[in-house]
């Protein structure tokens, strides 16, 4: 029996090795194309979550603005349709605070302040500052619906509020990335 040489050795080895070296390889490959794909979805499901996020809230903002400033159709909206619109931004801001930055809460907190009376105690809802009087000349209004509104002397002004929900939704926008 011929003695083997210690260059056959390491052909035989490397022989022996290159499919192990190329496994190794693909796995590796698998396992960071998996990696990549993971993170694309996750972003990809971060920015519809926010866009939604984002869309929920113009929507509720496009309510209280018909109903604060008595454009579209504002008519037959009620002062309870305009405080579930309220109570569903309130839920989006705070429900989903990691969205946004204290810059958007600032400017959220201003709209609140300057469109609604809030903080009035545990047993009392928020009021709007909208015209109540606008909404006692419709044939849909109910004497109960005088406890969801400040008095007239006390309301916002259309060329108030318009000017904090563009702020709101600006901002928001920025926020979830939609734009610059």
């Amino acid at each position: 029996m011929d003695k083997i040489s210690l260059y056959e050795w390491l052909g035989l080895g490397v022989d022996a090795l290159v499919p192990l070296v190329i496994a190794i390889i693909a796995i590796l490959g698998k396992r960071y194309v998996d990696s990549l794909e993971r993170r694309r979805f996750a972003y990809e499901m971060g920015i519809t979550w926010r866009t939604e996020t984002f869309r929920e809230l113009a929507t509720n903002l496009n309510l209280l603005t018909k109903f604060h400033c008595y454009v579209g159709d504002w008519r037959i909206l009620s002062p309870g349709d305009a405080r579930d619109a309220k109570r569903r931004c309130d839920e989006l801001v705070f429900a989903n605070g990691f969205l946004w930055s204290d810059e958007f809460l600032r400017v959220w907190q201003r709209f609140n302040d300057e469109a609604f009376v809030e903080n009035r105690g545990p047993s009392s809802s928020f009021l709007l500052r909208a015209n109540v009087d606008r909404y006692r000349e419709l044939a849909s209004w109910k004497d109960e619906y005088v406890d969801f509104f400040v008095p007239s002397s006390d309301r916002i002004r259309r060329s108030t509020f318009r000017p904090l929900v563009d702020d709101v939704l600006k901002r928001a926008a920025q926020e979830v990335g939609i734009v610059r």
